[in-house]
This record gives C-alpha cells, sequence and structure tokens, in this order.
C-alpha cells in the first residue's frame, strides 16, 4: 500500500525542515511526502529548493489545514494518508512501517492514532506497548485508510469547535463498523 505523508504549515520556516526530515527519513518503502503551505509570509518558500524531493503546494491566499488534509486524500492516489503538522515529526525511523504492518493485518482498521508526546508529556505513560481500540485520534499525526476516509467525505470543513473534525471523522468511522487503533509504540513529538 502507497502513503502519502502530508504536512500542513502555516508560517512554520523555523521548524517545518525537522517534519520534512523525519517523514522522508521513513524506512517505509512505498512513501511520498507533500507539504501544503497556506500562504505563509515567513521565509517557508525557500525551503523548497532544500526538499525537492517533497511534493509542494504554495497557497496564494489562506485555505485552512482541514481545506489542505481533504486535498491531499482528494487528489492523492495513495491508499494511506499519514497527516503530520508542520510542528510534529517521527521520533523513529521505523515508525511508519510499524503503522503500515498494523494496517495491512488489522484490516477492520480505518485509523491509526500514533502515540502523541509534547513539552507537556514528554515521555509515555505506562508500560503497555501494545496496540489497542480508541474513540479518536489527534490531527498532528495518524494515519487513515483513504478509501473508506473517501466514502464518508473526509474531514467536516467545520464542525463547531477545534479539533471536532478529528473527533467527528472518528464516530463516522466507528459508526461503520470501523476501529480506529492507538499504536503506544509509534512516537510522534508534537512541538506545540
Amino acid at each position: 500500500m502507497k502513503v502519502l505523508i502530508g504536512i500542513t504549515s502555516k508560517n512554520r520556516a523555523a521548524i517545518l525542515p525537522k517534519a520534512i526530515t523525519a517523514a522522508l527519513s521513513q524506512t517505509y518503502p512505498d512513501k511520498a511526502v507533500a507539504v501544503f503551505d497556506d500562504a505563509s509570509d515567513d521565509n517557508t518558500r525557500e525551503l523548497v529548493s532544500q526538499f525537492n524531493a517533497v511534493q509542494w503546494t504554495l497557497a496564494d491566499k489562506p485555505v485552512g489545514y482541514l481545506f489542505a488534509r481533504n486535498k491531499f486524500m482528494r487528489e492523492t492516489e495513495a491508499d494511506v494518508y499519514c497527516s503530520l503538522d508542520d510542528d510534529s515529526w517521527f521520533m523513529s525511523d521505523d515508525g511508519l512501517a510499524a503503522a503500515m504492518e498494523h494496517l495491512r493485518t488489522h484490516p477492520s482498521c480505518a485509523a491509526i492514532a500514533f502515540d502523541i508526546l509534547s513539552p507537556d508529556r514528554p515521555a509515555p505513560t505506562g508500560s503497555d506497548s501494545t496496540p489497542h481500540t480508541v474513540g479518536t485520534f489527534i490531527g498532528c499525526g495518524h494515519l487513515l485508510r483513504l478509501d473508506i476516509v473517501r466514502m464518508i467525505g473526509g474531514y467536516t470543513p467545520n464542525p463547531g469547535y477545534y479539533g471536532g473534525e478529528e473527533k467527528d471523522l472518528a464516530i463516522q468511522l466507528m459508526d461503520r463498523g470501523y476501529s480506529i487503533d492507538l499504536l503506544p509504540g509509534v512516537h510522534i513529538w508534537h512541538d506545540k
């Protein structure tokens, strides 16, 4: 299965290279990396020449991260979409490979929630690294099966509050009988 790692960005030229480098470094072979820049007014456009293996979309006017995520999912030929924010990155090179193996062996899993670490939660809690079903995922690091998400229509553009789009999509997936599985051993750093 092919994966598109999509990174949404806005005025984060200083930190965006970490997300891109970590995405490009993933050992899973059948992947592409794309960045949607939401009309940044910093020097993000200068990064295009540094990362020529990346598919860039440079918006002329701001349209928002939900528009960008839906565009990624709608226009790719990939089977799976991996969402990262511009301030988030894989903490190991084999995280995507582990997630893809889980999808391969769990056909009823429609979404994977990565274990998000951040300055306010710098280490995993608990010692259990067994994947398990959860009720939602966090936008800065997750994986979605595109055939199922396209059936639903992607993210709802305005579900009512910040972060509500992930919960809304998760509910729709679960209503159709699919699971959302957390992979505690696959860590994404969110430098929020």
